[in-house]
């Protein structure tokens, strides 16, 4: 009975091994879109890391075996060949590890539909500085990998170390990169709802056509593909808003007032053969610091407020002290300018 446990066990644990893939530097999140061809190749990797691996952990027993000769410079060096050795042979594994990973998902991004063009851009640049900066690795590799024995005796284990950590750096770098490649990618399906999230939205917004539902699809979506047509009705509502609260105001001023024929009354300040700046209306008209200008016959014409019965008009050019030539001018409700009656007075 135990040894058929046994057996169930070992049989699970080549069952396991056989199926899994790397761990050292696969994009976990990647691997279901990726090929069985594709995953295996990732996998492959892992026998370059442990091989690195292995090399390491033969250099470092090597180096301290010898550390008592360390006060001897150049006897330390010559003793930690081997590990000179194991070190730039552990660093081309790792090279060749990252070159096989870094492959696989070039070609994965270059095949790559993106729902955006600016994403696909910005990934396709990654990919190419990561497989720059892996090419770069391998190229700084290939000196160290020239050296023999002799060679290795005379190089210092510090400098040795120190390249061999700045080409780890950039291999780091280039995955990192391919990474952030891959991320974009994967963020498409979140980009494309809320893309289609944003349109349906929009839709509700116009079928509604209120300034509120524009306020809430802009609270929805303060960066949508819509804000700014959106920002746009909602001032073109408001106007058309403040224009229906003018008319019905007018409609019942001209009820009250008697004013039917939607006379509209206005006082007129100054009259100019040359136009005049804001500074010199209202030093020539002391207290009028709201005034439309218009021009006729020559003539740019100033006047201030809006009444719509004469008395009205009347009290207000009467408080102008400061302008006793005021006088009080009519326009009917499209504007013209009406010749002043007794009957319009009253």
């Amino acid at each position: 009975m135990k040894k058929n446990i046994y057996l169930a066990v070992i049989l699970f644990f080549l069952l396991f091994s056989t199926n899994s893939y790397s761990q050292e530097l696969a994009h976990k999140d990647i691997d279901t879109e990726l090929s069985e061809e594709q995953r295996t190749e990732i996998a492959d990797s892992d026998k370059s890391i442990k091989k690195a691996k292995s090399a390491i952990k033969r250099a470092e027993g090597i180096e301290k075996k010898n550390s008592k000769h360390k006060k001897k410079k150049k006897k330390y060096e010559k003793k930690t060949w081997e590990a000179k050795k194991n070190r730039i042979s552990a660093q081309d594994s790792y090279c060749k590890a990252y070159k096989k990973v870094g492959d696989v998902y070039s070609d994965f991004l270059t095949d790559a539909v993106f729902f955006l063009e600016s994403d696909k851009t910005e990934a396709t640049s990654l990919n190419k500085e990561a497989l720059e900066l892996i090419e770069d690795a391998k190229k700084s590799m290939g000196k160290y990998k020239k050296y023999q024995k002799k060679a290795l005796k005379k190089q210092k284990l510090k400098k040795i170390q120190s390249a061999m950590t700045t080409i780890q750096e950039q291999l780091e770098k280039a995955l990192e990169k391919q990474f952030k490649a891959l991320n974009i990618y994967l963020a498409q399906n979140d980009k494309k709802k809320r893309d289609v999230e944003d349109d349906l939205a929009w839709d509700d917004a116009k079928s509604v056509d209120k300034i509120s539902s524009y306020h809430e699809y802009l609270n929805n979506f303060p960066r949508g593909k819509s804000a700014s047509k959106a920002t746009e009705r909602i001032r073109e509502l408001e106007r058309i808003e403040e224009e229906r609260l003018a008319n019905e105001n007018k409609k019942v001023e001209e009820v009250a007032t008697g004013n039917t024929q939607g006379w509209v009354f206005q006082v007129q300040v100054l009259a100019s053969r040359h136009r005049l700046s804001k500074t010199q209306v209202m030093k020539k008209a002391p207290g009028v610091t709201q005034y439309d200008e218009a021009r006729s016959g020559g003539w740019y014409k100033y006047r201030t407020g809006t009444f719509y019965t004469y008395r009205e008009a009347a009290k207000y050019r009467d408080s102008l002290t400061n302008s006793p030539k005021a006088f009080i001018v009519i326009f009917d409700s499209t504007g013209k300018q009406l010749k002043m009656t007794e009957e319009m007075k009253n």
